[in-house]
């Protein structure tokens, strides 16, 4: 019960504050995910999930971006769950109607299996490429890919290499 509650709070606070911190320089979008979790975690499914990214403009086109997501998948028939929270900057360019972005960080991983005391965590890089579109309601309709490679350690100190791909689609408010 915990586990929903506070990112359900989380997203309610987000969503009423959005639009007041944008005049600041703050943005948030809300995503809905497909992500494959690859390498050594290949048996489990490709899996759907939600994340919400949060930014602060630095400059014009340079912000910092942070972000946290969560997916069900299954393995063998085992509900898994993979949770992920993220760190870097991202550069948005203007080219025309759409403005593409490249962005890089720190990517924070854990897999765990619902009924089992068992999870895999890691850390790892991450690369990512997408767009956006503005819309007539003041925000920004997104696409976007992300890659992050990590070294994955179970509960008995030993995994292997894992390599999660995401594709989402998002909405940013006020961005």
């Amino acid at each position: 019960m915990r586990k929903l509650c506070i990112p359900s709070l989380l997203v309610i606070l987000s969503l009423v504050l959005a639009p007041t911190l944008h005049a600041q320089g703050f943005y948030m979008d809300a995503a809905l995910e497909v992500v494959d979790l690859g390498q050594d975690l290949s048996d489990v499914s490709m899996g759907i999930g939600l994340a919400l990214d949060f930014g602060l403009d630095f400059q014009n086109g340079f912000a910092l971006n942070l972000g946290f997501g969560s997916s069900a998948h299954q393995e063998d028939g085992w509900d898994t769950t993979y949770q992920r929270f993220w760190i870097g900057p991202r550069v948005t360019f203007d080219a025309g109607v759409a403005r593409p972005y490249l962005e890089a960080g720190v990517m924070f991983h854990n897999v765990s299996w619902d009924f089992l005391y068992y999870d895999i965590d890691g850390t790892g890089l991450y690369v990512g490429a997408g767009a956006l579109w503005p819309t007539v309601m003041g925000g920004s309709l997104g696409a976007y890919f992300r890659y992050s490679p990590w070294d994955g350690e179970d509960s008995f100190g030993t995994y292997g290499d894992v390599g999660t791909t995401v594709i989402g689609v998002s909405y940013v408010f006020a961005y």
